[in-house]
């Protein structure tokens, strides 16, 4: 079991700096587009930070459902209280370090009350805009944990007839949200659709690679298929000329994917740790970005600044994470599990 967790954590470090270094090299291009000609034509064909996210949520969704467990005794208080705890004390951190730092890829800070309620973690569908912009996966995140919930609730989490279903649904989903979007200008995102597909997606491929159930290599191929088309087409009306960027990124997710979970499984402990501090990496780093930027002010865009830039944004945003992790990430999780055996005690004791 330990080696399948360390692997799986490895993903989630390679997806976190990916995401890391996508940013980095957006903030060059952005600010000093001239100088990096191969930056802008790599941009061009691929979007690296969605290369990322993809694979996090196809990570999410190839573990979360199985933190659900079938008899278990108030399952899905106990489920409900840890992602509380996992999700959220990290989280207010990294708004409170963003309040404090200012600035960042993606930082956004307008009012006290958008900051307010940002904290809530579901600002967006309350019309607010994030503190910092790579909140926009931890909606969807939300969305699936609060799915995976009712599903659990109703004994259907572990079916795959269902797990397929719903893919389908959100696939079709983001196609209707880009016809909308292409028709009638409605700003709606068809990655929310896509994400919470592919988050379906890695239940079925845990159904099949861990649980064996070798029946789902069909379906799976087929779904395969399937996602590609309906992103196609949904890319086709959303993004338009620039659709092939976008359906490029999501192929090289799953590819990378795939190669992690079956011909090279990382064990090796810098993996390892970066997976382990991979969600307080991801919170945090959009502000190291800023603030090293702001520190080598000109020499960033020279030759040796480019490199000692991405080396210096690396080194400070594995120590932020670390910090994050260490005194704010583990003590919730240790919180979480007091809460849970206490509440757990308590049932005990009145039946």
């Amino acid at each position: 079991m330990k080696e399948r967790l360390d692997y799986l954590d490895s993903i989630r470090g390679v997806a976190a700096l990916v995401v890391v270094i996508s940013h980095i090299f957006e903030w060059f291009i952005e600010h000093n587009t001239v100088n990096y000609p191969t930056l802008v034509h790599l941009f061009e064909s691929i979007n690296l930070g969605r290369l990322g996210v993809i694979v996090f949520f196809i990570t999410s969704g190839f573990v979360i459902p199985w933190s659900l467990k079938p008899n278990t005794v108030h399952a899905l208080r106990n489920y409900a209280i840890k992602r509380f705890f996992r999700l959220y004390p990290a989280y207010w951190f990294s708004i409170i370090s963003a309040v404090v730092i200012g600035l960042g890829v993606g930082v956004n800070i307008i009012s006290v009350d958008q900051v307010l309620l940002n904290f809530t973690m579901v600002q967006k569908y309350l019309g607010v805009e994030s503190v910092i912009g790579a909140y926009w996966t931890l909606h969807l995140e939300l969305v699936f944990y609060v799915l995976c919930a009712f599903l659990f609730a109703f004994g259907v989490l572990q079916k795959n007839n269902y797990l397929i279903l719903l893919m389908i649904f959100f696939c079709l989903s983001a196609v209707c949200v880009a016809v909308v979007r292409y028709y009638y200008n409605v700003k709606i995102p068809t990655i929310m659709p896509f994400g919470l597909a592919v988050m379906f997606y890695g239940a079925l491929l845990r159904n099949y690679f861990i649980a064996k159930q070798t029946e789902l290599r069909i379906p799976l191929i087929m779904l395969t298929v399937f996602y590609f088309i309906c992103l196609f087409v949904a890319s086709n009306f959303y993004y338009q000329e620039g659709w092939l960027k976008w359906f490029t990124s999501h192929l090289a997710a799953f590819a990378v994917f795939y190669i992690l979970i079956t011909k090279v499984k990382l064990h090796n402990a810098l993996a390892v740790y970066l997976g382990r501090i991979s969600y307080s990496l991801y919170l945090l780093h959009s502000m190291v970005i800023g603030v090293v930027f702001n520190i080598f002010g000109d020499f960033a865009y020279t030759e040796y600044g480019f490199y000692l830039v991405i080396i210096s944004v690396l080194v400070c945003s594995v120590l932020f994470a670390e910090f994050s992790y260490r005194f704010i990430e583990k003590p919730g999780v240790r919180l979480a599990g007091r809460y849970t055996r206490l509440f757990n005690k308590r049932d005990v004791r009145s039946a």
